[in-house]
């Protein structure tokens, strides 16, 4: 790495050869690592291995490059990611990396704190992504617009089932056995509008935190546009929202009989978590008309939305496991339930009204 930086034209020769260049692998779904040097900038960079990863790469870079490139997006640009280079030949990108930032996810469980301020500013990044067009073609997304991959779990490819763990087999088995889950979502994958461009794979790992010395004006990055697609806003919405339910679902002591009669033990209660839930709704809804008189539908499919998204996280979560855990049994039924009365999970649970 530190040959093909150089080989760039990107790393001082003096802080490779006093030794002040540090190379650290980063476990994600490429090849990535974070490079920080006492001299020059930091680099975050990623490289896709396979056919499958490098058209992801690609896309993401086409997208970048189209947002660079657009007169119109200039706020929107301020909320994404600086590309340094992309190699097209060897599907790599290369970003400008901050030091001292950390992924949302991080920062909400270092500092035990779930800001409104952060959620705020997480519900712009995400409007401005939904309200922008691309004026031609170019961008890295026209093609796609498929519905996320886990409202067809009762119908999940080989190639899928041939390299996912015991666990996650677990709870794909129980969500195949659940008739109303599926149900509910035939419906979803029936019904998807690919009216905006989208992110598609919104959790707090794929939001960075910046330092900036002062709390209340918080900046926030979206990373990882690898996924970027044509689809629906609220299934963003829904999956970042439900990060905070998986959040009090994870604090929940294990029970080997009924999970939610643990509910009230949890270590992060639903009310830490409803200020934070409220601000992003409040901020990314009034903004995008979902407070008029059609918000109730909104909202309700929102709600659907981040049950489904549960569904995912509990797949996700047993990746390295040969069983399913009772936690992840636990965002089975609570997805199960919000499909079912959606409105109420949205009162119960989000504290959001129609």
């Amino acid at each position: 790495m530190i040959a093909y930086l150089d080989e760039k034209g990107l790393i001082r020769p003096r802080a490779i050869v006093d030794g002040w260049v540090r190379v650290e692998r980063v476990s994600r779904r490429n090849l990535s690592f974070r490079v920080t040097t006492a001299l020059g900038p930091h680099y975050f960079i990623k490289q896709g291995l396979g056919v499958e990863r490098a058209a992801t790469v690609a896309r993401e870079a086409a997208f970048l490059h189209a947002i660079d490139a657009a007169p119109d997006a200039k706020r929107l640009q301020r909320v994404l990611p600086r590309v340094r280079d992309w190699d097209e030949e060897r599907h790599i990108l290369i970003f400008d990396l901050v030091p001292g930032a950390r992924s949302l996810d991080e920062h909400h469980h270092r500092t035990g704190r779930w800001s409104s301020a952060l959620a705020h500013h997480a519900a712009l990044a995400l409007r401005r992504l939904h309200r922008w067009q691309p004026a031609s073609t170019g961008s890295g997304i026209e093609a796609e617009s498929r519905p996320p991959w886990v409202l067809s779990i009762d119908r999940p490819e080989q190639a899928f089932l041939n390299r996912v763990s015991g666990g996650s087999l677990d709870v794909i088995k129980i969500a195949q056995s659940a008739g109303p889950l599926l149900a509910e979502f035939d419906a979803l994958r029936i019904g998807w509008q690919p009216g905006s461009i989208i992110h598609a794979d919104v959790k707090w790992d794929n939001f960075v935190v910046h330092p900036t010395g002062k709390a209340h004006a918080p900046r926030l990055t979206l990373v990882d546009c690898e996924m970027v697609q044509l689809g629906d806003p609220l299934w963003d919405v829904g999956s970042y929202l439900s990060q905070y339910l998986d959040t009090w679902i994870s604090s929940i002591p294990a029970s080997e009989n009924s999970p939610l009669s643990q509910a009230r033990a949890a270590s992060v209660p639903l009310q830490r978590l409803q200020p934070a839930i409220q601000q992003f709704w409040k901020s990314y809804a009034g903004g995008n008309g979902s407070e008029s008189a059609d918000g109730g539908a909104a909202l309700r499919l929102m709600v659907r939305y981040a049950a489904a998204r549960l569904v995912q996280t509990a797949i996700e979560a047993e990746s390295l496991r040969p069983v399913a855990s009772n936690t992840s049994v636990l965002r089975l039924q609570v997805a199960e339930n919000m499909l079912q009365r959606p409105g109420e999970a949205a009162s119960s649970l989000f504290g959001l009204t129609q």
